[in-house]
């Protein structure tokens, strides 16, 4: 029986600290979504107190998909999972295919509701 590879809180930390560079922009807003028995919670990348909430959440079995960011005025957000997904995809892509589809597939979902919050808030554009 082949070990299952485990997501370390210190991976995760390592890329919050990596730039969220998209076309040449930083984000104006961006986001860490993790999730635990279909619910989400986004943390702001920006929060001080960043890795300490990190560490209570993982800690609580809440698991980091990715990352949702706003760019200037567009009110459409840029979705990037976590690197360590692709890492696995690239491993065994048999294996750990279903599990990329549906990590993509939740942070879509992430997005989409944060995006009418933050929108609600008055915090970025509305949809046109």
């Amino acid at each position: 029986m082949r070990k299952r590879p485990e997501l370390a809180l210190e991976t995760v930390l390592a890329e919050l600290k990596m730039p969220l560079i998209y076309q040449g922009q930083q984000p104006e807003r961006a986001y860490v979504v993790l999730q635990k028995h279909e619910k989400q919670v986004h943390v702001s990348t920006s929060d001080d107190d960043l890795e300490q909430q990190m560490e209570t959440l993982m800690s609580e079995m809440w698991v980091p998909l990715g990352f949702v960011a706003y760019y200037g005025e567009a009110s459409n957000p840029v979705t990037r999972p976590l690197s360590w997904y692709s890492e696995l995809l690239v491993r065994d892509e048999r294996r750990y295919g279903q599990l990329c589809r549906t990590v993509y597939e939740r942070l879509g979902m992430a997005a989409r509701r944060l995006t009418s919050e933050l929108a609600e808030l008055r915090m970025i554009p509305r949809l046109q």
